[in-house]
């Protein structure tokens, strides 16, 4: 349960911390020691030393004392078959890669910049299917550093699932530009089922082709058009003869959602062609439409200027249906309850101020490039959003990951950065303080994956709450103890 205030002076209070012990005297006492301490460990103990081949990719799952892989307990709210327990997972280490990049930048040491480069250029180069070029990544695969070769911890097929945009392509184009295009022209070939109607599903396997249908969830088609915009645009492949390839899938699958939101008036969560599964009509999920509408958005900028008005116009058209939601309609997590449990992350659901917002704040920006009056909307509905975080007092009895410290910090910087109001920088100093006492002790440079539980697992959000410090410090932000 969260305890709202109606004082402004209680937005910059965060009870929970007088609850825990303080940081003791040998604990790094700034951000940015956290954030090095963390990746240095990481580069120099947590990267593959296993089995008879090692690489320079880093684990997902290790014990913090020892920082070696195995079996670790199941994690509150994590699904058993989404876990990495011996190998890595690159979907979800975006916070390691942003720190590793922006600890070079911030340094001046390139250490920690060629780590990140030499991890993605032996994923890409090493670690994709011959016969589909997809990648072991996303919700349910990883590489295995015991056997060298993909693995997934389900009982069922070995399942490619994007999970999230890959925000590395420029870095990923540099290093392994032959790699990339295949991977863009893979996902086409081997994860949409009809190549007329964009009929495809999220599932697809990473050995064989043989597309699946009937689950095109909107996420996914929003991430993908924005894969092959990206592929279409860049220069490296500027000069392939099936470049055009890119062009006729993002087009194809635009007119899949298009055809879905004027026939039903709104773009199911999954489903077939008329958002019917096990025939039932599924229902709208809010949240999943508006990544679809940055995808499209993202995707205009580097095509030509037909399919880019095209893509435009649906994306306002998902906006438009989005502002028409009455709030207690969205679809979890946008609920805006008093009694919400707005900082409990868990599969399916991943709190008001996580991934998704800032992808609302993605939006928000892409709108407010072109001065467009749509960017309003969502600005004012991610400061509604933020004010219950600055109003709130997380359980701390309750199971807490870091990934909800680190996107609420991220999300008051991006707010400092437009309005300039202080408040927002002491927030997220607040949070960064407290993140410190519920996930850190002297044993470990490496974040708890709960503040229940004592092992490092980088799907709770560790890595990017290390990355949220360098944004601290960054931005000259200091603990105060």
């Amino acid at each position: 349960m969260i305890k709202h205030s109606l004082a402004i002076a209680a937005l910059l209070v965060i009870n929970a911390c007088s609850t825990i012990d303080k940081p003791s005297a040998g604990q790094a006492l700034t951000y940015l020691d956290y954030s090095k301490a963390y990746a240095d460990a990481m580069i120099e103990k947590g990267r593959d030393t296993y089995g008879e081949k090692h690489s320079p990719l880093f684990a997902s799952i290790l014990d913090r004392k020892t920082i070696k892989i195995g079996a670790q307990p199941e994690v509150d709210g994590i699904r058993s078959g989404d876990r990495y327990p011996t190998g890595s997972n690159l979907m979800m280490q975006f916070g390691l890669f942003d720190l590793l990049y922006g600890l070079s930048e911030t340094s001046g040491e390139p250490k920690y910049a060629a780590a990140a480069d030499e991890a993605l250029l032996f994923f890409f180069e090493k670690t994709a299917s011959p016969a589909t070029s997809l990648m072991p990544w996303g919700e349910h695969l990883y590489w295995d550093f015991n056997t060298e070769e993909v693995a997934t911890t389900r009982k069922w097929k070995m399942y490619h699932e994007m999970e999230a945009e890959w925000p590395f392509w420029e870095q990923s184009y540099r290093l392994a530009p032959e790699a990339m295009w295949n991977y863009a022209v893979g996902l086409w070939e081997n994860q949409i089922s009809d190549k007329q109607t964009g009929n495809f599903s999220w599932h697809s396997n990473y050995f064989e082709p043989g597309p699946e249908k009937d689950s095109s969830y909107p996420r996914y088609g929003g991430q993908l058009i924005a894969t092959w915009g990206y592929a279409y645009g860049h220069p490296a492949n500027a000069k392939r003869p099936d470049r055009d390839l890119m062009l006729t899938a993002i087009d194809v699958l635009m007119r899949h959602y298009k055809r879905k939101l004027d026939n039903l008036g709104y773009i199911p969560a999954t489903g077939d062609d008329f958002g019917m599964k096990n025939g039932k009509r599924m229902q709208e999920w809010p949240d999943q439409s508006i990544e679809l509408s940055r995808g499209l958005w993202k995707a205009s900028l580097y095509v030509p200027q037909d399919l880019a008005q095209a893509l435009q116009e649906l994306s306002h058209r998902i906006d438009q249906r989005f502002r028409e939601t009455p709030d207690e309609l969205k679809a979890t997590p946008y609920e805006l309850k008093a009694d919400a449990d707005i900082w409990k992350i868990s599969y399916g659901s991943h709190g008001l101020a996580a991934d998704m917002n800032l992808q609302f704040w993605a939006r928000y920006q892409q709108l407010k490039a072109y001065d467009h009056p749509d960017s309003q909307f969502f600005y004012d509905y991610i400061t509604r959003v933020l004010s219950y975080f600055m109003a709130a007092e997380p359980d701390v009895s309750a199971t807490l990951k870091p990934l909800g410290h680190a996107k609420v910090i991220e999300l008051c910087l991006k707010m400092y950065e437009t309005t300039k109001d202080k408040a927002y920088l002491q927030y997220a100093n607040k949070i960064g303080m407290q993140a410190v006492i519920l996930f850190f002790d002297k044993t470990s440079p490496l974040p708890k994956v709960t503040n229940l539980q004592a092992h490092y697992e980088d799907k709770t959000g560790g890595p990017e709450l290390l990355n949220a410090f360098l944004l601290l410090h960054q931005k000259g932000v200091k603990p105060i103890w």
